[in-house]
């Protein structure tokens, strides 16, 4: 063998114990790849049965909940809303039969309070003439009017009452006096001179000064027996006005 290919072949050798040792550490690395694939494939695999185990209690648990609580409570909810749809049915048939027909009076009471407010206000307004038939306030200011009257009557009466009974003249005189007092002490002494024997046979022009002094009285009386007369027909006035 030539130097030149003994050369050559070493060459070769070489190259090829390095293309091996390349070979070697690549299936080296390749092994370790591969383990370690594996292993995360091992461990995904661990992990994905440990959910699966996991997912199938909460299946168990989703089909037990929808069992015991979700399936009662959506019959509770079916029942429920039947029983609101009764009870919806059931409060439009009061409205329809009790409550709308409640508004109905209720507004009919109302219009008929409205027009009872505009008559009894119509009533306490005082008319112009002051004597419309059943306004309160016309009555009202007749029946003040007539009370008036009536008040300012009786103190006429009164007044004429006193007018007419009364004094006696003081010191005897009958002149001093007024009323029927007055006249009654007059009478009295026409009468004591009439009785007087003395007195009786002094001439009748003797005694016309009593005389007048009765005439007087009497004027008097009749004075106040008007004034008593005009409070009277202020009395019947004014009742006959309370009346109206």
């Amino acid at each position: 063998m030539s130097q030149s290919r003994a050369a050559v072949i070493k060459t070769r050798t070489r190259a090829q114990q390095s293309a091996i040792a390349i070979l070697a550490l690549l299936l080296i690395a390749l092994l370790g790849f591969y383990t370690l694939v594996t292993g995360r494939i091992t461990d995904g695999t661990a992990k994905l049965k440990d959910g699966a185990g996991k997912l199938s209690v909460g299946a168990e648990k989703i089909y037990s909940g929808i069992s015991t609580r979700l399936a009662p409570g959506a019959d509770k909810l079916q029942a429920g809303a039947g029983e609101l749809a009764q009870g919806a049915v059931k409060i439009e048939t009061d409205v329809n039969s009790k409550l709308a027909p409640g508004v109905y009076r209720v507004d009919d009471g109302a219009q008929k309070l409205a027009a009872g407010a505009v008559q009894l206000s119509a009533a306490l307004t005082p008319t112009p003439a002051g004597n419309a038939e059943n306004n309160l306030a016309d009555g009202a200011t007749q029946l003040d009017g007539g009370a008036t009257q009536l008040a300012g009557g009786t103190v006429a009466l009164a007044a004429g009452t006193d007018q007419l009974k009364g004094y006696r003249g003081a010191g005897g005189n009958p002149e001093a006096g007024t009323g029927t007092a007055a006249l009654a002490q007059a009478m009295e002494l026409l009468q004591a001179a009439a009785n007087d024997p003395v007195q009786g046979l002094v001439p009748l022009s003797v005694v016309k000064d009593k005389i007048a002094k009765i005439t007087a009285g009497a004027h008097k009386l009749d004075a106040g027996a008007s004034q008593l007369q005009a409070g009277a027909q202020r009395l019947q006035d004014g009742a006959g006005q309370l009346h109206a």
